[in-house]
């Protein structure tokens, strides 16, 4: 019986980690582990085509690198950075 990620100590957590990492091609349910979110929620960025998955036959498969490139482009802007869009939009903006 497959114990609940949330049953699992925090060892065996990254135990569970370290193995995914190690794989290029991940499932569907491992997919969602390696990126911290729900199954339905990986399901609906993949049909709203936000997350790259390959389906060869009946099973989605996920490439480790296509995950950690969405990860990576979802990065949240600091304080300096919005700061520096806004004033650059100022300075160019002809009023």
């Amino acid at each position: 019986m497959k114990k609940s990620l949330k049953n699992l100590s925090t060892s065996e957590k990254e135990e569970l980690f370290s193995l995914l990492q190690a794989k290029n091609v991940l499932t569907t349910e491992e997919a969602a582990i390696y990126l911290n979110i729900s199954i339905p929620t990986l399901r609906k960025l993949r049909k709203n085509k936000k997350i790259a998955s390959h389906q060869p036959v009946r099973k989605v498969f996920y490439m480790r690198e296509d995950l950690d490139g969405w990860l990576l482009s979802n990065r949240q802007s600091d304080n300096n950075s919005i700061e520096s869009r806004v004033s650059g939009y100022f300075l160019n903006s002809k009023f």
